[in-house]
């Protein structure tokens, strides 16, 4: 998980409490001038999150693992045999890193709002150190389906695969910039944005 992601600070900032952000004090609260500090602009989005899947070439199962992501975006139109582009940012201590570095592959899954549930598990803790798959089906009834080898969740509202064209560093992210492969799990529902989830005090109001 990112020490960028807005997963990483999950407790919600007491009412009446300044946060601060970026160095500066959070909007809404007034400054000695009596001027109200606006948002940076990476604090002002409402994401679409979503859930990468991996696994490493080395490990076999014990390394399949889920994780949350928020750094998602397309990259290129579809066009007549050219296949569309993502760039995904992944955390270079991660497993879910580790997992696509070796491989090149992974899954994209685009979560719905029911998925709030599970958040907690697939963004706020490691797969070194959890059975993310097997607690997503005893805790949470989730069922895990398999796309060419790596698992994914039946509930998901869409799933791509994707193959890393290229790496880009980010500092404490790298960037994957990967083509589309097979897709499935396209269903109707209320995408899960990040606004969801600090309403429902899951991450921390910006």
């Amino acid at each position: 998980v990112s020490a960028l992601d807005p997963f990483s600070q999950r407790c919600p900032t007491p009412a009446g409490t300044l946060r601060m952000n970026g160095g500066g004090i959070g909007e809404g609260a007034e400054t000695a001038k009596g001027f109200t500090e606006a948002k940076k602009p990476w604090q002002r989005l409402n994401l679409p999150v979503y859930s990468i899947s991996s696994k490493s070439l080395i490990e076999g199962e014990s390394r399949k693992t889920m994780n949350i992501a928020t750094y998602v975006s397309t990259a290129s139109l579809p066009r007549e045999g050219q296949p569309p582009m993502y760039t995904v940012a992944l955390f270079k201590t991660s497993l879910s890193y580790a997992n696509v570095k070796e491989s090149n592959r992974m899954l994209l899954q685009l979560l719905g709002e029911e998925h709030s549930k599970v958040v907690e598990l697939l963004g706020k803790t490691s797969g070194r150190d959890k059975d993310k798959l097997g607690e997503l089906t005893r805790v949470h009834g989730e069922a895990v389906l398999d796309l060419n080898g790596l698992p994914y969740l039946a509930s998901s509202l869409a799933v791509c695969e994707l193959n890393v064209a290229q790496w880009v560093d980010a500092g404490d992210h790298e960037i994957a910039l990967c083509t589309v492969g097979a897709t499935a799990a396209e269903k109707r529902g209320r995408v899960l944005y990040t606004d969801f989830l600090r309403e429902g005090g899951i991450l921390a109001p910006l």
